[in-house]
């Protein structure tokens, strides 16, 4: 029983920690953007049409709204990007990158204010506003403890009204790093201020996921066509499909997960090897009291039966024990929240596979010794000493 035991616990925290590691790997490319595809202008590689090669290609704001034309796009939006520069509080002054932003991106983008403020909206592009929604190491390295919503920074002597701050997420390290580092401005606002034409990042949602490969190709060869370059020229445009990110970790979270189980089902072989021979050392134990039920008149199929029902049980008391351990380990782990693995549980998917596994590990372990059983001469199952 506690091979069996062991057995179930290995198959089930092995599932349940794979589960867990694989929802959270979604849920930080999630926060980056949910089914959204990330566009950048590079440079043409290939000579086309009679234009020279290393030419730049350079996106606008008119690029962004003919891509929200497309009857296969739901939502775009664009971004651009100045580096650091510095930002100003009191008698503060700390270096931050600053960028403008659509809010169509920074709803892409998964860009949120926390409770108590807003992000960056229509009116202000539209009205070329000074406001900024500013990331959490900003507002810690300005602000401190203060609240910084009302209040004015300066980005290259120019006063901004704070209209929010990020919510906290969990992304992957780098993006996380970038966005709380970051002082978000209207993009209108940006390029005037900072004299700028061009936008360096567009990002959209296709309207059908199953359509993605089809929508991003006819957009690359609509930019190709306006923007004279070679369609097949791969450093003309800069793509970061989410999409496939999300079908990748599935995949490898699926693998991860197949070979988990694989490890837990080869411990759980072992366990029930040593049921089976248990079960081999009880018959020869009760060899006699077999050929007196025998003797009187007892069915072969009934003792057979009888045999597999006692390794059953023995596999049920270790699975039960199992389970119990593994719902105790995890929710240790839940509690102690480890970093990086999610919050592993003993799901009903978790569950079934491992009754699966259980189940056919005794009737292996049963039945074998219980034919064995079955078969015994009376005669010779009286005469055992």
């Amino acid at each position: 029983m506690f091979g069996l035991t062991w057995g179930t616990t290995a198959i089930m925290l092995m599932l349940a920690i794979g589960e867990a590691n694989k929802n959270q790997m979604l849920k930080q490319m999630q926060a980056f953007g949910q089914n959204v595809v990330s566009f950048w202008p590079g440079w043409a590689s290939k000579s086309f049409k009679g234009l020279n090669k290393y030419r730049r290609i350079k996106f606008t704001l008119d690029d962004v709204n003919l891509i929200r034309k497309f009857p296969c796009v739901s939502k775009a939006g664009g971004k651009v990007n100045a580096g650091n520069r510095e930002v100003k509080y009191l008698n503060k002054e700390i270096a931050f990158s600053v960028c403008g932003v659509e809010p169509d991106w920074t709803d892409l983008r998964n860009i949120q204010a926390d409770n108590g403020g807003r992000g960056i909206n229509k009116s202000d592009v539209i009205r070329k506003r000074r406001v900024a929604l500013i990331g959490n190491k900003v507002k810690d390295e300005l602000f401190g403890k203060k609240k910084p919503i009302g209040k004015y920074i300066y980005v290259l002597n120019s006063p901004f009204l704070v209209v929010g701050v990020l919510r906290p997420k969990y992304e992957a390290s780098f993006f996380k790093e970038m966005n709380e580092d970051t002082v978000f401005l209207p993009i209108s606002t940006f390029m005037s201020m900072f004299n700028r034409n061009y936008i360096d990042n567009i990002a959209y949602r296709p309207s059908n996921l199953k359509k993605n490969k089809q929508t991003l190709t006819s957009l690359i060869h609509f930019f190709a066509r306006i923007k004279s370059f070679d369609p097949d020229d791969k450093t003309a445009i800069g793509v970061w499909d989410m999409t496939d990110s999300d079908k990748f970790i599935g995949d490898f979270s699926l693998g991860l997960q197949i070979f988990m189980g694989v490890v837990g089902i080869f411990t759980m072989t072992v366990a029930a090897i040593g049921v089976a021979n248990i079960m081999n050392v009880i018959v020869e134990e009760r060899t006699k009291e077999i050929g007196v039920k025998m003797a009187l008149g007892i069915k072969r199929y009934i003792i057979m039966l009888q045999f597999v029902f006692e390794s059953f049980m023995f596999t049920l008391v270790g699975g039960i024990f199992g389970l119990l351990i593994s719902k105790l380990v995890c929710t240790g782990l839940r509690i102690m929240e480890v970093k990086g693995m999610g919050k592993p549980e003993v799901t009903v998917y978790v569950a079934v596979i491992t009754t699966v596994v259980l189940g056919i590990a005794a009737l292996l372990a049963g039945f074998f010794p219980a034919r064995r059983a079955s078969k015994l001469d009376p005669v010779e199952a009286l005469r055992w000493q």
